[in-house]
This record gives C-alpha cells, structure tokens and sequence, in this order.
C-alpha cells in the first residue's frame, strides 16, 4: 500500500521531468519545422493541386474530414498557409512559454493536414512523431495543479513506453530476419553515400 501512496504521491504532486518535457518539445518541434523547411521547394507537388499523390484516406468521417482539410479540392491552392501556419506556431512555441497546449493543439492541426495528404509516401518516423505529437497536447510542463500534473506524467510516461515499444519491435523483427543476421542489411545501409 505505501508503494502505491509514494506512486501517487509522484505522479500528482507536481511534474516529475518538467525540463526533460520541455526539451522533448523543443527537439520534437524542431524536428517537424526543419522537415517542413526542406519539403517547401516541392511544396506543390506533395500538398497542392499540382499533387501526384493520391488521396490516402478515402473514408467519409467528419473527423477525417477534419484531419484532412488539404483532401478536399476546396483547400488545395492554400497549401502554403498550412505550411507557413505549422512553421509559425513552432517558432512562436520557442519563444512562449504559457499555453503550450493551445500552441500545440495548432501544431498538431496544421502537421495532421500536411502529414495525411503525404500519407502514401510517409514512413513509421513520421507516424511515431505524429503519435509523439499527440502526446504532447496532454503535456503541459509549466502548468500547476494536481490535474495538470497528473495528466503531464502520464503522457510523459506514456510517450517513454510508446517509444520503448516501438523499438523493442523493431528489434525483434529484426533478429527474426534474415537480412539483418547475415549482415547483409547493414551493408546496405553502410553501401549509401548520405550515411
């Protein structure tokens, strides 16, 4: 019983890794703006009406409606602001520190819509930082309160557990393969100039 009080107790009394949330944030962020920076000079062909990608998500739902506003032909020639909207919020988000939330709900917006109409081509990176991201909105490292603190340690820890998990699999499947116990995965990956 005194385990499960301490427990208690830690998990919403404040927020237990406010600086490493915080950090988290800011290299996630930095990520997400440094990508969508280098995606801009074929901004049209992955987001706009000039798109050789098809719709990913063809299901009706208002929510993926939602979710997906550059699927839809009326928002195809705003692309940019979609772009331009996520890269600003991250830079704002580096410099206020209050209503980390709000921003990050924007955030997460403006990179679900640039991220679903990319969803053909996009690998597990980018789901993970979208599922990060999601995380993230319930995070509030500044905040007070046992609320706050209680939904913060939680998300951080299951953001920690997410990320375990995922390279946990990854790890298994890979020793189940035969490519990367002969080696010849990794020469692969040793054989391409950019690594």
């Amino acid at each position: 019983m005194k385990t499960i009080d301490r427990l208690s107790e830690r998990f919403t009394s404040s927020v237990v890794q406010a600086g490493t949330i915080a950090l988290f944030r800011k290299c996630l962020y930095a990520f997400l703006f440094f990508r969508t920076i280098t995606l801009l000079p074929a901004a049209n062909e992955f987001w706009g009406p000039g798109s050789y990608l098809p719709f990913y998500y063809r299901q009706s739902s208002f929510l993926l409606k939602l979710l997906n506003p550059l699927q839809s032909e009326a928002f195809h020639a705003y692309y940019l602001f979609f772009a331009i909207a996520q890269l600003a919020l991250i830079a704002i988000s580096f410099f206020v520190k209050k209503r980390q939330r709000l921003l990050c709900a924007g955030i997460y917006f403006f990179t679900a819509a640039l991220h679903h109409k990319m969803a053909a081509i996009e690998n597990g990176g980018e789901q993970l930082a979208m599922i990060l991201l999601f995380f993230l909105l319930l995070m509030n490292e500044n905040g007070t309160g046992m609320l706050n603190s209680t939904v913060t340690n939680f998300a951080f820890l299951a953001a920690r557990v997410q990320l375990v998990f995922v390279y946990f699999v990854a790890g298994i499947t890979k020793l189940k393969g035969v490519h990367w116990i002969d080696g010849t995965a990794l020469h692969y990956v040793f054989a391409t100039d950019e690594y």
